[in-house]
């Protein structure tokens, strides 16, 4: 009485499987990156960063490359709170020894961060799937060989024989393969 109910609950659980629509790998892909909380923390930073790089020059509150001498080593705007005088509202997070604003800078920079982060990402998966794709030599030759010895039917499904006949495991679900 056991098995049967046990061997009925897995009849149904495949049925549940095959029953329930398939999703591609893309969809997949993106369903398990909107689940994981790290990542979408990672991209919400990136985007960010790809924001400010993209609209720096209308952000920014100065030139990058422009000299203010007299406005030179100006410390962080919240180093006021700490009694320091060398501060001025227009410079966030301070100016360098040239006098030139940092967050404009960094703003900037931003643009060089994200082309040495995404050129060499776009290089490797370009020549990668271009060589993924191609099928080698030895590929051929073991999957023609092996289409020639098996039994059955060109497009039928037949279970291939456990590795190990003992194991119980193996034999409760035999591994199916497509012949060709």
């Amino acid at each position: 009485m056991a098995t049967t109910a046990v061997s009925t609950r897995r009849q149904a659980a495949q049925h549940d499987l095959a029953a329930r629509k398939q999703r591609s790998l893309w969809r997949d892909a993106v369903w398990r990156l909107f689940r994981n909380r790290a990542a979408i923390a990672g991209l919400a930073v990136i985007v960010f960063a790809a924001f400010v790089a993209i609209f720096a020059p209308i952000i920014a509150p100065y030139s990058p490359i422009q000299q203010n001498t007299p406005k030179q080593l100006m410390e962080p705007i919240w180093t006021r709170w700490f009694g320091s005088q060398f501060t001025d509202s227009g410079y966030l997070l301070g100016s360098d020894e040239l006098g030139r604003d940092i967050l404009t800078r960094l703003m900037y920079g931003t643009r060089v961060s994200l082309i040495v982060g995404f050129v060499p990402v776009a290089v490797i998966f370009v020549v990668g799937a271009s060589i993924g794709t191609q099928p080698t030599p030895s590929a051929i030759s073991a999957a023609d060989s092996s289409a020639a010895s098996s039994t059955g039917t060109s497009g039928t499904i037949t279970p291939s024989a456990p590795a190990v006949a003992s194991s119980a495991a193996t034999r409760a679900s035999p591994r199916w393969r497509k012949t060709l």
